[in-house]
């Protein structure tokens, strides 16, 4: 899920309006990047131009083809993402498919399955643009996520829902599936109780940020921290019914995992809870590893009774992929914690990293990472698709960062 905002933006959760944007931008506009934490690819965005890289199977990537990106040519290589418009933001954080959002408020995907309903992928054959399944939900827009279902923000605060239904996913209170052609008839706004500031999903559930602070989760009822250890939410009660996750504090912003889901809170502490604790995807160290708080986190016991991560100063910024995640710090680090090639398994947040500057933005993925530095976009992790993005499939550790330099994205600016 997960848009991973640049650490410049005003205040996260918040987009421009579209109304008053154009083609143009800002020169100095920093690059965001958006990273699968289900299928090894990432995608990066300046001044409303996509390049995607990794895993081309299935059409992820969306540029005609099924080749991998970065395994032997570097992203900058391939050239812009045909994909037809001017690109706000992004998203493919929890499944094979990817969905961004235009300046026209138009959502355009791409992927295996894209076209839900149809059972089409789109980009296999064709570019995005040529694959012609839009969806236009008929209102202004601020964002869309993609998880097990997928869900648009409207300007207005609304949040509408469409895909697999079972589970309770999409937040209607039944478990009804809508198809990608009955979005703008069907996915009527989710009944949330007040506006919504910022949406993110996960392979299980998808979570909401009110703009009172509070927050609603839906999906399966053990990752939502609705203290539901077996059952869901969503699939027979509206999540505003169901109450709000108990965070035990006010959240300006969400990221989402595989299976967990991490709360940046608005005084800078940071709060998990769903993810399998035998990992240390939540953070909340040995206690939990050993299993004092059962399998999950927010099963039985509310994300807020844990207190916060021990990230010795305060949070800006929040980054989740697979099983793991990592907190930008208010002086420039990353901490990180979950799984970890290197050292398997970390289960509370680690020293900084050293990654020779101040940390703009981050995007954790499936067993890769990368961070924006000033200087550009640097990479490591497990590179068997030419997800890292340096022309070849290579594996980088941590400690041999410093040997691979900057991923060539936008040369031109």
């Amino acid at each position: 899920m997960t848009v991973i905002m640049s650490a410049c933006a005003d205040r996260v959760g918040d987009t421009e309006d579209l109304d008053t944007m154009d083609d143009s931008t800002d020169t100095d506009e920093p690059i965001e990047l958006f990273v699968g934490s289900v299928g090894p690819r990432i995608c990066a965005l300046s001044k409303g131009r996509l390049r995607c890289w990794g895993r081309g199977e299935g059409g992820r990537l969306g540029y005609g083809d099924e080749e991998n990106i970065g395994d032997d040519e570097l992203p900058s290589d391939v050239g812009d993402l045909p994909i037809g418009g001017t690109v706000v933001t992004m998203d493919h954080h929890g499944q094979h498919r990817s969905c961004a959002l235009l300046t026209d408020h138009k959502i355009r995907c791409w992927g295996l399955w894209a076209a839900y309903g149809e059972n089409t992928d789109i980009g296999d054959d064709e570019t995005v643009e040529e694959g012609g399944w839009d969806i236009d939900l008929g209102e202004p827009l601020r964002s869309v996520a993609v998880g097990a279902a997928s869900c648009a923000l409207t300007q207005a605060g609304d949040v509408r829902c469409w895909g697999l239904g079972n589970h309770g996913r999409l937040g209607y209170g039944n478990t009804e599936d809508i198809e990608f052609d009955q979005a703008a008839t069907s996915a009527g706004p989710v009944a949330l109780g007040e506006p919504a500031i910022q949406i993110d999903a996960s392979t299980t559930s998808t979570c909401a940020v009110l703009e009172s602070g509070r927050v609603r989760c839906w999906g399966e009822g053990r990752f939502t921290g609705m203290l539901v250890a077996e059952g869901d939410v969503g699939d027979d009660e509206t999540p505003e019914s169901a109450g709000f996750v108990d965070v035990g504090a006010p959240v300006s912003k969400l990221s989402m995992g595989k299976l967990q889901t991490c709360a940046l809170t608005q005084g800078g502490a940071v709060r998990c809870w769903g993810g399998s604790v035998l990992v240390g995807s939540c953070g909340h160290g040995s206690a939990a590893a050993d299993g004092a708080f059962g399998s999950y986190i927010g099963d039985d016991e509310t994300p807020a009774s844990l207190g916060d991560l021990l990230l010795d100063g305060v949070a800006v910024d929040l980054a989740c992929g697979d099983e793991s995640c990592c907190a930008i710090m208010e002086n420039g680090d990353a901490r990180c914690w979950g799984r970890d090639p290197e050292i398997q398994k970390r289960f509370e947040p680690g020293p900084p990293l050293e990654l020779g500057g101040p940390v703009l933005s981050m995007a954790v993925g499936k067993s890769h990472w990368c961070a924006v530095l000033e200087d550009g976009v640097h990479c490591w992790g497990y590179g068997s698709h030419g997800q890292l993005g340096y022309g070849n499939t290579n594996d980088i550790p941590f400690a041999q960062l410093s040997t691979a330099g900057v991923v060539s994205i936008f040369p031109d600016g």
